[in-house]
């Protein structure tokens, strides 16, 4: 980040909260490699509970990396002369939406199938979408 800084590269923030993010993944692969399966049985929680939870944590995460986004961008461009609040807004938005994007897809298909299994069939589904199936 700070190299993007130095070297005028502008949009590296978009992807903080989609990094954010991504620490949902870690902790699906977690659970499963840690057998929390077994051990969610015995808690007084419900699956429904545990998948909400996920989601969740999604959402504060997103939250934190909007929070980092609009921290470093705002100081980036009040740096530059160059501020403007209806890009800055528009920009954080939609990296957030992007950044919903993931868990919203990978979730269900590794809770479903498990991590291995689900991250296949993410990136079938991903790379069908970019190259326009």
């Amino acid at each position: 980040m700070i190299l993007g800084m130095i070297f005028d590269a502008a949009q590296y923030q978009i992807f903080i909260p989609l990094f954010c993010t991504t620490l949902v993944t870690s902790c699906v692969t977690n659970d499963e490699t840690s057998c929390f399966q077994k051990y969610m049985e015995i808690l007084p929680v419900n699956r429904k509970q545990i998948v909400s939870e996920k989601y969740v944590l999604a959402i504060i995460l997103a939250t934190i990396g909007l929070a980092l986004f609009l921290g470093l961008s705002a100081t980036e461009m009040l740096l530059a002369g160059t501020f403007e609040f209806k890009s800055l807004i528009l920009t954080g938005v939609l990296s957030v939406v992007a950044s919903l994007f993931l868990p919203a897809l990978s979730i269900p298909l590794f809770l479903h199938w498990g991590v291995a299994k689900g991250r296949i069939i993410y990136m079938i589904f991903i790379s069908a979408l970019g190259i326009g199936i």
